[in-house]
């Protein structure tokens, strides 16, 4: 099976520059983390980062500078990515009682099994503030094969921060998170989680 042919999501990923400066925010649960999110349906990637943006840090009046990477990601055979949005099923049934805790497009599960048309997930939710992470959530159900993914595409960009803000602020996400945000210069190492530490270390000479 050609690339063509293998469900892929789209993500994007913001690298909010001011000066020799980077914006960051800290995340109650994940750490430490660049402003990031899905490409939803009908949207361009530039579209998605500007929106993600927005959303974020509660920032408008940036313009993106460039694209600095697209990165083609397989996940684990034992992973998927949801492609619509909605609710697991108790069971792999059409007519199956729907479970009462709504996922968003871009989340991953683990994979537990397929049945017919219907594959088995689990997702969890971490606090990986501490070495030792701790499980804060996890749910099991059933969703349709059809939407799933296994594969991502992560569009990198730059972004230029055209206007003035405080050292530090904080922006309330829709999810029910607090994020607090801050800027720190382009030659430190941020402690940023596992994966986007990656992605700054692709991309930095570009950066500077």
């Amino acid at each position: 099976m050609s690339t063509k042919d293998v469900a892929t999501l789209h993500k994007v990923t913001a690298f909010v520059t001011r000066g020799d400066d980077l914006l960051l925010f800290r995340h109650p649960h994940a750490g430490i983390q660049l402003p990031a999110g899905t490409v939803e349906e009908g949207e361009t990637p530039e579209e998605a980062v500007l929106r993600e943006v927005a959303e974020e840090t509660g920032l408008v009046d940036v313009s993106i500078a460039e694209l600095l990477l697209v990165m083609e990601i397989d996940l684990a055979p034992d992973q998927a990515v949801l492609l619509e949005s909605g609710y697991l099923r108790s069971t792999p049934e059409d007519t199956a009682t729907l479970i009462d805790e709504r996922f968003t497009r871009g989340l991953i599960f683990k994979v537990l099994g397929v049945q017919g048309k219907y594959t088995r997930v689990l997702y969890e939710e971490y606090d990986f503030r501490h070495a030792d992470p701790t499980l804060l959530h996890q749910q099991e159900g059933w969703v349709l094969s059809r939407r799933l993914a296994s594969r991502l595409e992560r569009h990198l960009f730059r972004l230029t921060c055209h206007t003035e803000t405080p050292a530090y602020w904080v922006v309330d996400s829709d999810r029910g998170h607090r994020f607090e945000l801050f800027w720190v210069p382009l030659s430190s190492d941020p402690g940023l989680v596992v994966g986007q530490d990656e992605w700054l270390r692709l991309v930095k000479d570009k950066l500077c």
